[in-house]
């Protein structure tokens, strides 16, 4: 039960962030707010792996907040999902699949980038 409870409250903030930084005004056809909340999901989401990974630095219990919680909410896989079947029904087909792309390469990246700097970083507090 406890487990459901931090996954939730770190959803709920998480989804909360990305609704505010949603109302940022940008213009455009591409969804530029999205791809940058993904991809800065996904390297929360590889910074947080790494902290957990470099001899349990990071408390398994923080960890699921922060990354199946917290970033879990504050990722938007749903709404990139919706963005590209609109940027595909209005013949935006070189845009949607660009950001398909896009979106992809910076997530994993994120998550390479992520665990990298956790690792350098807490070598460096060792």
């Amino acid at each position: 039960m406890k487990e459901c409870l931090l996954v939730g409250l770190g959803g709920a903030l998480g989804a909360m962030l990305r609704y505010l930084l949603s109302l940022l005004p940008v213009s455009g056809h591409l969804p530029l707010m999205t791809l940058l909340i993904n991809a800065t999901a996904a390297l929360l989401m590889g910074f947080f792996t790494g902290c957990l990974d470099w001899h349990n630095w990071l408390d398994p219990q923080l960890g699921l907040f922060l990354r199946a919680g917290f970033c879990g909410g504050f990722s938007t896989l749903s709404l990139l999902a919706l963005e590209l079947v609109d940027l595909a029904q209005a013949h935006y087909w070189l845009l949607a699949a660009a950001y398909a792309m896009l979106t992809l390469g910076l997530c994993i990246g994120g998550i390479l980038l992520g665990q990298w700097l956790a690792v350098c970083l807490l070598r460096g507090l060792v």
